[in-house]
């Protein structure tokens, strides 16, 4: 997946999910890989940064531009039906397959300059 690239470090900025370890788990795309999470083996990790926690970045490509193959989308069955629309979790369906995202940095277009679309309650 070819796109501007971001991070969230705390899952309320980008869903209203309550339980999104569980959530990632419980996907068809989940492929065993831990989630982030900033408890101890979120992503894999033991001590993140030499700071005694798990890895909890969630990396993505922002929803306002990106590219990415067919059948990469096809067989992740994209979009999640429990979702609306998140790019984020999109990111970790990404990464859960052995998949990259690649920063191809601004594309040109003007991303996160409105509020977020959609109804998040």
């Amino acid at each position: 997946m070819w796109g501007q690239s971001a991070r969230c470090d705390n899952k309320e900025s980008f869903t209203s999910i309550e339980d999104v370890l569980g959530f990632v788990r419980s996907a068809t795309w989940y492929c065993g890989l831990p989630p982030p999470s900033w408890r101890v083996c979120g992503k894999g990790e033991l001590n993140f940064e030499n700071g005694g926690t798990g890895d909890g970045r969630w990396l993505f490509i922002l929803g306002g531009c990106w590219l990415i193959r067919t059948q990469r989308i096809r067989a992740l069955d994209w979009p999640d039906l429990r979702l609306k629309d998140d790019a984020v979790f999109l990111g970790e369906a990404i990464r859960q397959n052995g998949w990259r995202l690649t920063n191809i940095g601004t594309p040109g277009v003007a991303l996160n300059t409105e509020a977020r679309r959609g109804n998040m309650g």
